[in-house]
């Protein structure tokens, strides 16, 4: 699984597991229609709590002098299981759950005073989301979110278009997802916020 994993993202992972916040870029904050919210990495969440695509927020230190609405980045996030099937054999991993272009800071509601800058994005998916569903023997599985900055020239089509997608992905075809080459084949840099969060069958 980890030969499918850029060397920038595992580590991400290990300084995760090891609480090394000084090897880990900011956090990306979940919040679930269900209810569940993810703060900081690991949190446990039902999975039936986590089965609709969450809203996304980072630090409100990404707002730039002037606001959010002076900033015209855009982010792509990715978003994988890395245990399938099992933590201690995960050799279905990564597993892709979703692939979400077009996000940029709120400036509508970046001053709500939490510590949190949403993010929002009126494209709809390149790669819909996927809530957790790991086997009922298995243990817990991480799923990691994954916040890049998005190259200028980069949309949902070029990225369809690259990857050779369909409109749908199937099931089969997010299996051994590799992530690393889809980091190198659209140009993406370095991960700029992450989070991951931990679920097991209910």
């Amino acid at each position: 699984m980890t030969s499918r994993l850029s060397p920038a993202v595992a580590g991400l992972l290990q300084a995760i597991e090891k609480k090394d916040t000084d090897k880990t870029p900011p956090a990306l904050r979940l919040q679930f229609p269900g209810g569940a919210t993810v703060t900081q990495p690991n949190l446990p969440v039902a999975a039936p709590d986590a089965q609709t695509d969450p809203a996304y927020a980072v630090p409100s230190s990404f707002l730039p002098p002037g606001g959010a609405d002076k900033d015209k980045t855009r982010y792509l996030c990715l978003s994988l299981d890395i245990d399938a099937p099992f933590p201690s054999f995960p050799f279905l991993s990564p597993i892709l759950h979703g692939v979400q272009t077009d996000l940029v800071l709120s400036p509508a509601t970046a001053a709500a005073g939490d510590g949190w800058t949403p993010l929002v994005s009126d494209v709809t998916a390149v790669v819909a989301y996927s809530g957790p569903r790991p086997p009922p023997i298995s243990g817990p599985h991480r799923y990691i979110f994954l916040l890049y900055e998005q190259p200028a020239k980069l949309d949902a089509a070029g990225i369809r278009k690259t990857m050779q997608w369909p409109e749908t992905i199937t099931v089969s075809a997010r299996m051994r997802f590799d992530a690393k080459a889809f980091e190198t084949a659209l140009g993406l840099g370095q991960v700029v916020a992450a989070t991951t969060f931990l679920a097991k069958a209910s």
